[in-house]
């Protein structure tokens, strides 16, 4: 979600090891890779995920050997970033990072569908991610009832 008071990007889903620590973290526009990513609005892969933090935050990361991270946006609207690290592959191949720029483009549609005024319904965060870390923010969450799962492993 993109903070209205500061447009700062705040960290809505996270799930995995250290999720906690990534739940609900501020990124300042253009901090870290997924700061890049969203100011840039260009996917950036395999660097090193402990460039994505602060140095005290970083060093929870010390396993972990790369990146992506993808830009959720359709038209003019950025929702945020979709961003996945992994401690089992030193890079994402060529085939992973399609797949995950793809599943970013389903991520993005589902939100630019859900963004869309309700009849008075409420909203919920998404409950659902994969079994390594995952990142992601949006200016809008889903509507009750709505999930998004995906079964990619990395």
């Amino acid at each position: 979600m993109i903070a209205p008071d500061s447009g700062e990007i705040v960290v809505e889903h996270a799930s995995g090891r250290h999720a906690e620590k990534i739940k609900g973290r501020r990124v300042a526009l253009g901090e870290g890779i997924t700061g890049w990513v969203i100011a840039n609005q260009k996917p950036f892969c395999n660097t090193d995920p402990r460039l994505d933090f602060p140095p005290t935050l970083a060093e929870n990361f010390q396993d972990y050997q790369t990146l992506a991270s993808f830009p959720l946006l359709k038209g003019d609207h950025l929702y945020g970033a979709l961003t996945v690290y992994s401690s089992k592959f030193a890079e994402y191949s060529t085939d992973q990072q399609k797949l995950l720029k793809e599943s970013a483009a389903v991520l993005t549609n589902s939100l630019s569908t859900t963004s869309q005024p309700t009849s008075g319904r409420g909203t919920e965060e998404v409950s659902k991610g994969t079994p390594n870390q995952i990142g992601f923010s949006a200016d809008s969450a889903l509507p009750p009832g709505t999930g998004i799962e995906s079964e990619l492993t990395h």
